[in-house]
C-alpha cells in the first residue's frame, strides 16, 4: 500500500548492496564514494538545505538493519528452493 505521507525510497550499490542514498518526503542522505557514514550528506527536504550529518543517522542505521534483514530472507528463501 503506498502511504504518501510516509514516503521512502533506498537506492543501493548494484554490486555491493550497500545503501547510496535514502530519500524521504522530509529528509534525504547520500553517502559518499568510500561508504563512511560521517562523510556523506544530510539534506533537509523539500529545501535542500545542508543539516550535519547526524542528523540521517538514526535513519540510516534503522533502514540499513532492514535493507540487511530483507537480504538474509531473500537469500534463504533461494538456498531453501535450490534444494
Amino acid at each position: 500500500m503506498l502511504d504518501e505521507k510516509n514516503s521512502l525510497v533506498i537506492s543501493r550499490h548494484l554490486i555491493s548492496g550497500a545503501i547510496k542514498s535514502i530519500v524521504t518526503s522530509k529528509i534525504a542522505y547520500h553517502t559518499s564514494i568510500d561508504g563512511v557514514f560521517e562523510k556523506g550528506a544530510c539534506m533537509e527536504l523539500p529545501s535542500g538545505k545542508k543539516l550535519p550529518t547526524n542528523n540521517c543517522r538514526l535513519l540510516y542505521e534503522e533502514k540499513n538493519t532492514e535493507v540487511q534483514t530483507s537480504d538474509l530472507m531473500i537469500k534463504g528463501n533461494l538456498i531453501t528452493n535450490k534444494n
